[in-house]
C-alpha cells in the first residue's frame, strides 16, 4: 500500500479482496492476472472472469483492471 510502484495481480483471489484491493490502493494499481498455472493449482483464467463479475466491478474499474493498468506499466501504447 505504502510503495506506488507495487501492483497487485488478481490471479487466485476472492470478489471480496478484490474489492478491498480496489477501495485501498484503487484499480490503478491492480491488473487482471493470467499467469499462474491450472496445472499446479486448480485455477484458471475462468475462475479470474468470475471473480471480476462477482465483484461487480464499474464500467472503469473493469477496463483499468483489465488492461489499462498493464498498459500505463508496460508502456504497450494501446488506445481505449
Amino acid at each position: 500500500m505504502r510503495n506506488a510502484n507495487v501492483y497487485f495481480d488478481m490471479t487466485d483471489t476472492s470478489a471480496e479482496h478484490l474489492r478491498e484491493a480496489i477501495s485501498v490502493i484503487g484499480a490503478q494499481r491492480i491488473m487482471f492476472g493470467s499467469d499462474l498455472s491450472a496445472i499446479s493449482s486448480n485455477h484458471s483464467i475462468a475462475d479470474n472472469l468470475i471473480t471480476a463479475i462477482e465483484t461487480r466491478l464499474t464500467a472503469e474499474e473493469r477496463e483499468q483492471i483489465a488492461w489499462k493498468t498493464a498498459n500505463q506499466i508496460y508502456k504497450l501504447g494501446l488506445k481505449g
